[in-house]
Parts: structure tokens; C-alpha cells; sequence
């Protein structure tokens, strides 16, 4: 897995930012749609979650696949294809986690193809310079405890050198309960990025702390969430 990519956007892009879209391809290009998308020009950056649980897997990770101007990072449920042949039968069962979608669509003797897709597609971390602006995207968020870092250089040091720390990257929810749970007074904003942008958490509406979003909806209302940055301004579609 390549754990980071960084990108710079020219200034004359509009640059979106999806939540996790789990095979649903057709709600994606409606979405895409309805705020205008220029599916040659403009950027799209999806939070991670591209397989399992919806009907159009397979054509979602062939879209991004053939996209220059689409990317995307790992998340947890890509991750679980990324390795399916270290545990594959516990993989191809997983219900819960819906992985049986992903095997059924795409196939057992296609498995391999689709994660060589993801693994030149995808990176951990992505780091995105646009305009006078440096934005971070990491799928579960960033693990908040006394002994893990809070500053962007040092999180992709971690992450090159941690193997359980990656997996923390993609699973983490540790900020986002605090934030739940209104104890928030001990948790620093993370340095060295101007946003953070995650999905894996499904709630009901995006949710902003400090210089994190959580944009992961479509389990919980059925819509995706698209973050729209144009220079300065950053607005909900």
C-alpha cells in the first residue's frame, strides 16, 4: 500500500470531496450532477470506501480507476479487499461488513485484478496543496491519545514506519466520540494542515471540530455528501 500522495491542484479546479461510497455508483453520478460536475475538470477526492455493501462495486472502482482527476484513499472496507488473501475465507463470509457484495460482483478469479486497481489508485494519506491551502484526507480520522502525534509531518512519519498505526488511520473514531460526548477541552487541532477531511463514521449531517469534517452520510440518510472547496470557501452540497 503506497501510504501517502501528494497533490497539487491548479487554482482554475473546483475541488469536491465525496463521503464513502460503498458500490453506489448511480446515487455518485446523480449527486455529481445536481452541483454541475465537469467530469473531465474537475477534482474529486473520495474519503475512502469505495467497495462493499452497494450494487455497483465493480463500476465504482473502474470509475476511479480511469478518472486522472478522481483519487482516492484507503479505507477500511478497501483495505479488507487489499488483503483478502491473507484471511480469505473469513473475508469472503464477513456479512456484517459486506464483503460478500464485493466477492459476488466482481467475482473470486477477479479479486486479484481489482486489488492490483486499488493498491495504484489509492494511498493512505493524501495530502492535497490548493491554492494557499494545504489539506490533509485520512479515512477514520486521527488517533487522539498523549502518545500519537497531532502534527501532519509526523502522522505520515508514523504511518511509514507503523504498521497498527495505519490501521488506526483507517478505523479511528477516538476524536469524533469525544466530540459526541462534548469532551473536547483536551483534544489539540491538528498542526501543519489547514483541513482534515474523514469518512468511515456514518452520521446524520457532516460534522466540523477545529480543522476536521466528517463527510460519511450515506448510511444514515441515503445521501452522499459532497465538500466543495473554492479557495477560501468551503460549503456543504
Amino acid at each position: 500500500m503506497k501510504i501517502l500522495n501528494k497533490v497539487n491542484i491548479p487554482e482554475n479546479k473546483k475541488v469536491f470531496f465525496v463521503g464513502d461510497i460503498h458500490g453506489r455508483y448511480d446515487e455518485l453520478l446523480e449527486k455529481l450532477k445536481s452541483v454541475n460536475f465537469n467530469m473531465e475538470q474537475d477534482i474529486l477526492i473520495s474519503v475512502g470506501d469505495l467497495v462493499d455493501r452497494g450494487p455497483k462495486i465493480k463500476e465504482v472502482i473502474e470509475l476511479f480507476a480511469k478518472k486522472d482527476n478522481f483519487y482516492c484513499v484507503v479505507g477500511n472496507h478497501d483495505n479488507f479487499l487489499l488483503e483478502f488473501d491473507t484471511q480469505p475465507e473469513k473475508w469472503f463470509d464477513d456479512i456484517r461488513n459486506g464483503s460478500e457484495d464485493t466477492v459476488s460482483q466482481i467475482g473470486k478469479t477477479q479479486l486479484k485484478k481489482y486489488k492490483k486497481i486499488l493498491l495504484k489508485k489509492m494511498s493512505l494519506i493524501l495530502e492535497i496543496e490548493y491554492k494557499d491551502m494545504k489539506i490533509g484526507v485520512i479515512h477514520g480520522g486521527v488517533p487522539f491519545d498523549n502518545n500519537k502525534p497531532q502534527e501532519w509531518n509526523k502522522i505520515i512519519r508514523k504511518a511509514k514506519r507503523n504498521k497498527r498505526y495505519r490501521a488506526n488511520l483507517m478505523w479511528d473514531r477516538t476524536v469524533i466520540r469525544k466530540v459526541w460526548a462534548n469532551d473536547i477541552a483536551d483534544i489539540p487541532e491538528v498542526k501543519g494542515v489547514d483541513i482534515m477531511v474523514h469518512g468511515h463514521t456514518t452520521i446524520d449531517k457532516p460534522l466540523f471540530f477545529q480543522n476536521r469534517v466528517w463527510i460519511d452520510t450515506f448510511g444514515k440518510t441515503g445521501e452522499l455528501t459532497l465538500l466543495c472547496v473554492e479557495g477560501d470557501n468551503i460549503e456543504i452540497k
